[in-house]
């Protein structure tokens, strides 16, 4: 389990305008397809263990994005020094490098709609809680974060993703199911100070968007409604929900001998 020795927070923000354009989290980069009939899928170690290398290509259109992201992590951490890409998408960038001895990734917001804007703010909400109040399970230590601008830089941890798809084709290790399932419930037990998390996930209004698009049928939404209503009533007798990491897929859990490593937390609270 890592916690900062201290609360991390951006420097004073310039009054120049910012320029356009500035998760499962520390993903390797994808694997080919598994052969149909080879056999177990082999463990494939990850990125925690695997050395840095490449060359990052700041040309063109997406090199001015990245640029842009290298430089508001400069602002929080001046001494990130950005090695390679380590996942990119539409919405955000991953960027592994070192901060002197250690090992660290960066994650910058290229998409800045409010709601993504809003996801990861609370992430770094979360980052910051773990300085203070530390989960029963082990997360990446906090080395700075710009809400504001919407960059995180967290250490690397080593370990190797529990899978690397959401529907893996094969089943993972028996081994490795039973410690992620132990870290989730572990976490599930877990009781935050009053006021640490809020309820990001509104289920009735996504349950409602979802059967006006067609993807739940009348009787579907009648189930659904019932057992959240079950379920509130379960809850209001105990006095308490329950605290959830909110997107526990198995690529965003590393395994490692010291133990799982929960990452992209997003979704995080009750």
């Amino acid at each position: 389990m890592y916690a900062a020795s201290s609360s991390v927070s951006a420097p004073p923000r310039s009054l120049h305008p910012r320029p356009a354009g500035s998760g499962p989290y520390l993903d390797p980069a994808r694997p080919a397809a598994p052969v149909l009939g080879a056999g177990r899928t082999r463990r494939v170690p990850g990125i925690g263990t695997q050395p840095l290398s490449g060359r990052l290509d700041l040309s063109g259109p997406q090199g001015a994005q990245l640029r842009t992201a290298i430089a508001s992590v400069h602002r929080i951490c001046p001494e990130f020094a950005p090695v390679q890409v380590l996942r990119r998408s539409g919405r955000s960038v991953l960027l592994v490098g070192t901060t002197g001895r250690s090992t660290a990734v960066a994650k910058c917001l290229l998409d800045h709609s409010p709601v993504w804007a809003e996801r990861i703010r609370h992430e770094i909400a979360a980052y910051r809680s773990f300085v203070r109040h530390r989960p029963p399970v082990r997360v990446p230590r906090l080395i700075a974060a710009d809400p504001d601008n919407c960059t995180l830089v967290i250490e690397r941890m080593p370990g190797r993703v529990a899978a690397l798809h959401r529907h893996p084709a094969e089943a993972p290790p028996r081994a490795d199911i039973r410690a992620a399932l132990g870290a989730i419930c572990r976490l599930n037990a877990w009781r935050p100070p009053a006021g640490t998390f809020d309820a990001p996930l509104d289920y009735a209004a996504r349950i409602n968007r979802y059967h006006e698009l067609g993807l739940l049928t009348d009787r579907d939404m009648g189930d659904l409604q019932k057992l959240l209503h079950g379920i509130a009533l379960s809850a209001g007798r105990q006095g308490m929900g329950q605290f959830c990491h909110g997107d526990a897929l198995l690529s965003n859990i590393l395994l490692s001998p010291a133990g799982p490593v929960l990452v992209d937390w997003e979704h995080a609270g009750w």
